[in-house]
């Protein structure tokens, strides 16, 4: 008889039914240690499942990093968007998706550089960095509806 290894949407099953029966949440090393995982990467790998089947639900799943230095972030479900722990964590992945259009902007900017921009290359890059350049305007507008960023997008773009 052969065992089949747990599938990533198994586990992520798994993982909101820890949730679903802890109101307060677990921290990532106690989540990992009921799914009988080692990998932190994994481990991240299944919550963008449960995050993904999750979809547009108005339950999602949250991170509190107030216990990082004890077994990792502390993960709970929550249904409310407005919650204080919600919030929280809409901004820390807001402030990431900033931090990551802001990489790619000036990695796009440097391929721009080594490019002839009447070429069809030095078109589309200067495309992407328009678009590129939105997602940072956008995204900063998010987090200073959010009350979480002050001033102007445009500081951020050189």
């Amino acid at each position: 008889m052969t065992t089949s290894k747990p599938t990533i949407e198994g586990y992520a099953d798994r993982l909101f039914d820890l949730l679903v029966a802890s109101p307060d949440g677990h921290t990532r090393d106690a989540l990992m240690a009921s799914l009988g995982i080692t990998d932190v990467n994994m481990f991240h790998v299944i919550k963008r499942q449960l995050q993904k089947t999750l979809g547009t639900d108005t339950v999602t799943i949250v991170g509190d990093p107030k216990t990082n230095n004890e077994g990792g972030w502390t993960y709970s479900l929550q249904g409310d968007p407005s919650h204080p722990l919600a919030q929280q964590y809409l901004i820390l992945r807001a402030e990431n998706l900033l931090s990551r259009h802001m990489t790619s902007h000036t990695i796009t900017k440097s391929l721009r550089n080594g490019v002839d921009r009447r070429t069809t290359a030095g078109q589309v890059i200067n495309r992407m960095l328009e678009t590129e350049r939105r997602l940072i305007v956008d995204t900063f507008e998010v987090l200073v509806s959010l009350g979480a960023r002050h001033g102007d997008a445009d500081d951020l773009i050189a």
